[in-house]
């Protein structure tokens, strides 16, 4: 005979998140978004210091659509400025 387990209240209804667990994940995502957007940046500028001015023109721009709130967006826009 199968045995018959009762299900787990746990896991049947979706658990609702305080208000600070929220504001945790929310800082976590931007902290991950930053993170994210600076990479670019960095990859970026190193295209820059390589000569390669269109790649970097294109991931300079990509980033600037892609994360526009994020500090590293807002540096991209001034480094676009100056390059020809």
């Amino acid at each position: 005979m199968p045995s018959v387990t009762t299900p787990d209240p746990d896991l049947s209804a979706p658990r609702v998140l305080s208000e600070d667990e929220k504001t945790a994940r929310l800082a976590a995502e931007i902290d991950k978004s930053e993170k994210l957007a600076a990479s670019q940046l960095h990859m970026a500028e190193w295209f820059l210091t390589q000569g390669k001015t269109d790649i970097a023109k294109r991931r300079l721009q990509l980033l600037i659509e892609s994360l526009p709130q994020s500090m590293a967006a807002r540096q991209a826009k001034k480094i676009l400025k100056g390059v020809p």
